[in-house]
């Protein structure tokens, strides 16, 4: 359902990020793997590779060519599967080079996933500012940054899927996680801004709201 797609995916080299690269994989999209984990990510990468190359394979012997379009100029059967950037989703510069990296590579982007992020969980009495801050700085302008420079390139081409990892907890709140439930809250709210702003350019934007998941 995903062949010819190329995702992005943040905190793909783990946990929920790792799961949706392997699932998008078997859907047969291509998948970028963004991470500051660098071990993880290369290992991810590989992972997806080898079920791309495989799924690939069999729909190549099947209907001949499975991949045949073009973006950019560049066939995208000449792309890689997957590919791993280290990246820091608090840095904009960062974030901008990542993506102009992935176009390069991929020669386009049709999905975003927002799913980086971390916790520094404690009471509010008991919460430093270096706490806050962290959670903030990753969770929610990590998701800022990372929409500002992929966003360009979909509304460039008039299609693009941007998906945003939430939680019920930003809707319902969570004893002692005021800055993971602060920048959930937040991302519903800028997928609620970037649905109007993007929607009528074929820019789609959705944020999930997971529960509670046994993660890595």
């Amino acid at each position: 359902r995903l062949r010819d797609k190329v995702a992005i995916i943040t905190g793909g080299a783990s946990g929920i990020g790792k799961a949706t690269a392997i699932r998008f994989a078997e859907e047969g999209a291509r998948v970028a793997i963004w991470d500051i984990s660098e071990e993880n990510g290369v290992a991810v990468a590989a992972e997806v590779n080898e079920i791309l190359a495989v799924r690939y394979a069999e729909k190549e012997a099947s209907v001949g060519s499975w991949h045949s379009g073009e973006a950019n100029g560049k066939a995208i059967a000449t792309a890689p599967y997957s590919k791993f950037y280290k990246v820091n989703t608090t840095s904009l510069e960062n974030i901008e080079a990542a993506a102009a990296a992935v176009v390069d590579d991929f020669g386009q982007i049709d999905i975003l996933i927002n799913n980086a992020g971390i916790t520094r969980d404690a009471s509010m009495k008991k919460m430093t500012s270096a706490q806050w801050q962290s959670v903030i700085d990753v969770n929610l302008t990590g998701v800022w940054n990372c929409t500002k420079a992929v966003a360009p390139y979909m509304l460039e081409r008039a299609y693009g899927r941007i998906i945003s990892a939430a939680s019920v907890v930003g809707l319902y709140g969570n004893f002692g996680q005021a800055n993971y439930v602060a920048t959930k809250a937040g991302v519903i709210g800028l997928t609620k801004v970037w649905a109007r702003e993007f929607g009528r350019k074929g820019v789609t934007a959705n944020a999930i709201a997971p529960g509670f998941i046994a993660t890595d």
